[in-house]
């Protein structure tokens, strides 16, 4: 089994099915790169779960995205101790719309490459 020098695809024949570069020779299996943790993410899916779960969305995102996370928990939590003063709803709405922003404003290669990127 090799891996292809171009894309990284692993192959079984002389040639990558993927993009047709050679990946003769067990030399190239050293090159191989290393696999990611993460996979390439979906600008559609991020935009509907910020959507319907406000800040819930960087959960997709969190290897990028961790300290907006926490920060739109942190106000999460905060609007809730404030409702009983009946100024919690801005913090909520705040982050809600923060949320779909950020995720839809994002360039589609954000996505397609994460978490390289």
């Amino acid at each position: 089994m090799a891996f292809c020098v171009k894309c990284g695809t692993q192959s079984v024949n002389n040639f990558c099915g993927n993009c047709g570069a050679p990946t003769s020779g067990p030399a190239l299996i050293t090159n191989a790169p290393t696999p990611s943790l993460g996979a390439a993410k979906s600008k559609t899916v991020a935009v509907l779960l910020a959507i319907f779960l406000s800040f819930w969305t960087w959960l997709y995102t969190y290897d990028r995205d961790k300290s907006k996370f926490w920060i739109g928990l942190g106000v999460g939590v905060a609007s809730i101790i404030l409702t009983a003063v009946g100024i919690g709803a801005i913090g909520v709405i705040g982050i809600y719309i923060w949320a779909i922003i950020d995720s839809a404003t994002k360039a589609e290669g954000w996505y397609r490459d994460y978490p390289r990127g």
